[in-house]
């Protein structure tokens, strides 16, 4: 038996999915334990993370849509998949000993003096990065984690965003 060197290697469904570098066993979390899975899954599960947050009084403020890639070329080929209309862009990162790409959009929903309540442009831009990622079957991923504003569940988004449309 060896020491495992983990890398997390994506999600699969709502579970985050590790991978041993040395062996390649793989190890499903499921109810905050790791167990080994008896069934293979891809190497890399792509995840686009949808991270969102609200202002003090509830609304919300922006969409951030991103997924992680192991190479810009990656990142790239899903920047194809998607119209254009929805304003995704590739970005590579590079910092000693990290080495990635990913590709995403920033979407602003808050109200100004035009807009009338919320960002109409936006809303459809974000509706539609979500429902083209489904189409081509990836996972997506709405917990915002980090901050104490951020949208925790798909659910409470929409319930947001229909909250600020009325």
């Amino acid at each position: 038996m060896h020491r495992h060197h983990w890398d997390i290697t994506g999600r699969l469904e709502a579970d985050t999915v590790r991978t041993c570098t040395d062996c390649g066993e793989r190890q499903v979390k499921r109810s905050g334990r790791w167990i080994e899975t008896e069934t293979e899954t891809p190497a890399e599960i792509e995840t686009f993370e949808v991270h969102a947050a609200y202002d003090a009084d509830g609304f919300v403020t922006h969409v951030q849509i991103s997924v992680t890639c192991p190479t810009r070329e990656r990142a790239d080929e899903i920047v194809a998949m998607f119209p254009k209309s929805c304003k995704l862009k590739s970005y590579r990162v590079s910092s000693d000993p990290v080495d990635y790409a990913g590709a995403g959009n920033w979407i602003t929903l808050w109200a100004n003096g035009v807009n009338g309540g919320v960002n109409e442009t936006g809303l459809k831009r974000y509706r539609a990065i979500v429902a083209k990622a489904r189409a081509l079957g990836f996972y997506l991923d709405f917990e915002y984690r980090v901050a104490a504003n951020g949208v925790k569940s798909e659910a409470e988004l929409e319930e947001r965003l229909a909250r600020a449309q009325a």
